[in-house]
C-alpha cells in the first residue's frame, strides 16, 4: 500500500498522465534517461511505484484505481484534518477542486517538458496540460464537496463565537448545496441542505445557483467554490 500511496504523490505532482514519465524512462536511451532524471530526480522510485500499481491492477483494477485517486486528491487533506489543521485541510481541498498548482498538479511544468521529450508539439502539449487540469477539476468534486462541507461542520461545532459558528454553518450549507446542484442524484447532499434549511432557516443561495448554471454552458458542471483565500476571513482567533 505504501507504493500505491507514492503513486498518489506522483499523480498529485504531475497529473493522471504521470505514467508517461515511467514509460518514457523505461524505454528511453541513455540520453533520454539522463534528461528525465534531471527533471524528475526520483524517477526510479516513480517507476517502481508504477510497476506496483500495474501488478495490483491485474488482481483488482477498480479498487487499485480508486485508492490511487483518493491518495492523490484527498489523503493530504485527511491527514491535515486528523492533525487538527482544519483550515489547511479546507484550503487544500479547494485547491484540488480548482487544480490550483499551489496545492495540486504542482509540477505540470515538468510534465510539459516530459511531453516535449516524447516529441509532442507545443500545441499538443498545451492541450494535454489543459486536459489534465480539466479532468482533476471535474473528477475531484464528488468527494471533495462532501469532505469540505464536513470540515466546515467540524469548524462550526468547535467555534465558541456565535457569529463565527453561523458563518461556518452557512459555508457548510452552501457547500452541500453546490454538491446538490452539481448532481441531481446526490440525494445525500439534498437531504443535508434540507436539514440545514429546517434547522437554521437558510435559504437557497441564488448567487451559487447562477454560478453553477453558467458553468453548464461550457459543457461541464463546475460547482467548486472559489480559490482558498476566500475562506481566510472565517478563521479568526475569536472562533477558536
Amino acid at each position: 500500500m505504501a507504493e500505491l500511496r507514492k503513486v498518489g504523490i506522483y499523480w498529485r505532482r504531475y497529473g493522471s498522465d504521470y505514467q508517461v514519465i515511467a514509460s518514457l524512462y523505461t524505454s528511453g536511451d541513455p540520453v533520454i534517461k539522463s534528461k528525465i532524471k534531471q527533471l524528475v530526480p526520483d524517477v526510479e522510485e516513480l517507476v517502481k511505484a508504477q510497476k506496483m500499481r500495474e501488478k495490483m491492477q491485474v488482481r483488482a483494477s477498480t479498487p487499485t484505481g480508486a485508492y490511487v485517486t483518493i491518495s492523490a486528491r484527498y489523503l493530504p487533506a485527511w491527514n491535515l484534518m486528523k492533525a487538527g489543521k482544519l483550515k489547511a485541510a479546507a484550503e487544500d481541498l479547494i485547491g484540488v477542486m480548482n487544480a490550483d498548482p499551489k496545492y495540486h498538479l504542482t509540477k505540470l511544468d515538468v510534465m510539459a517538458k516530459i511531453y516535449a521529450l516524447r516529441g509532442d508539439s507545443p500545441t499538443a502539449i498545451k492541450g494535454e496540460i489543459a486536459n489534465l487540469k480539466a479532468m482533476e477539476k471535474s473528477s475531484s468534486q464528488d468527494i471533495g464537496l462532501h469532505f469540505l462541507a464536513l470540515l466546515y461542520e467540524k469548524e462550526a461545532n468547535a467555534a465558541t463565537n456565535p457569529k463565527v459558528k453561523k458563518d461556518f454553518l452557512q459555508l457548510a450549507y452552501q457547500t452541500w448545496y453546490r454538491s446538490r446542484l452539481r448532481d441531481q442524484l446526490d440525494f445525500y447532499a439534498l437531504r443535508k441542505t434540507r436539514e440545514f434549511e429546517d434547522k437554521y432557516h437558510f435559504t437557497a443561495p441564488k448567487k451559487i445557483e447562477e454560478e453553477i448554471k453558467k458553468s453548464r454552458k461550457s459543457g461541464t458542471v463546475n460547482a467548486a467554490p472559489a480559490a482558498p483565500p476566500n475562506v481566510q476571513r472565517f478563521y479568526q482567533p475569536s472562533g477558536a
